[in-house]
Parts: C-alpha cells; structure tokens; sequence
C-alpha cells in the first residue's frame, strides 16, 4: 500500500491577478501479490478513493467557459491482475 498527499497551491497560469486555488488531495494505492516458484500472480486498485485532482491548468489558445475551467486530472481508479512467469 503507498499514499500520497498534496497540499493546496495557487495556480496563475490563466489569471496572474486572481490566481485559481487547487484543492490539496491524497492518493492511495494497493496491491497484494503471490510468488510461487517461477509464477507470481498480483492484483491491485490505483486511485482507490476515485481521487480527480486538479493538477494543473490547461493554458489554451481558447478561452475558459465561466464556471468550466480546463484543467488537467491524475487518471480514474483502476484495477488489475497481473501475472508474470520467470523463465
């Protein structure tokens, strides 16, 4: 299991005289594996509070709806199994 925490930031890339608050958030993730001779079996869940923080904004050529900001996101909860065989 690892977790991460990021503290709040200002952010001025599209407005230097009202700079956007980004919210701090915390990232957890697990895995639990078995090794077995030449075989090793692991599933795990990234993101597995669904966590969508903001971490960055988009300086684009058009301009930002009011209320719709364009920033950038870490990606989704996802979970997996991985196996591997060691030759």
């Amino acid at each position: 299991m690892d977790s991460s925490y990021t503290d709040h930031s200002w952010s001025a890339n599209n407005d230097r005289v009202n700079p956007r608050l980004r919210p701090s958030y915390s990232l957890v993730n697990l895995r639990v594996g078995v090794r077995a001779q030449r075989w090793e079996t692991a599933t795990f869940v990234n993101n597995i509070g669904n966590t969508h923080a903001n971490l960055g904004d988009d300086i684009s050529e058009v301009g930002e709806v009011p209320g719709r900001p364009r920033i950038y996101v870490n990606p989704p909860r996802s979970v997996g199994l991985e196996a591997t065989l060691r030759w």
